[in-house]
């Protein structure tokens, strides 16, 4: 949320109980990820960031590609991003407790892309939100679109009021 690129102006953190999981809640009125973006956020070693500066004022966080998944992971051993741009909404679950009981035997990270009318964009992302629902704090594909509809975030369309909104949340649990 701090990033100059995301242009966000609030930041949200709080915590609650989600399905019986005190949660963690971190959301931004910022820009949203658009489902590549999100992909890169949730993947290690990818990062945008190296040489983007605009002066000693606003420096983009992190250079490595590694700060999100290693400090959501020292919070807590599961996370949810969901994140609303102009054009898509996404969710995406990066989960210790998922691989540990799938036996995974390396890093999966589920993700699933609607387009603002809740249309899902890729049929192949039916058995990343099984797993999203079966292992996350949303019980279903509705609760997460609720979701991600009710961010209250200020328009993209930079008409004021009505527009679609953006930003992204972050839950993390089992803390």
């Amino acid at each position: 949320a701090q990033d100059p690129d995301v242009m966000a102006d609030r930041l949200c953190i709080d915590s609650q109980t989600m399905r019986g999981h005190v949660t963690l809640t971190f959301t931004d009125n910022g820009m949203g990820l658009n489902r590549e973006g999100l992909h890169k956020m949730l993947s290690f070693g990818h990062s945008d960031k190296a040489g983007f500066e605009l002066g000693a004022r606003y420096r983009a966080v992190g250079r490595y590609g590694n700060g999100f998944k290693s400090g959501s992971m020292r919070l807590g051993e599961d996370a949810l991003v969901l994140t609303r741009c102009a054009s898509s909404q996404s969710v995406g679950l990066l989960s210790q407790t998922f691989l540990h009981e799938i036996g995974a035997s390396e890093v999966l990270v589920p993700m699933v892309s609607w387009d603002l009318s809740g249309q899902r964009l890729r049929s192949e992302d039916d058995q990343s939100l099984e797993y999203i629902l079966a292992h996350g704090i949303f019980d279903s594909e509705d609760s997460l679109l609720a979701h991600l509809a009710s961010m209250q975030h200020r328009p993209t369309d930079g008409g004021g009021e009505g527009g679609t909104g953006s930003g992204t949340a972050i839950f993390i649990w089992r803390l």
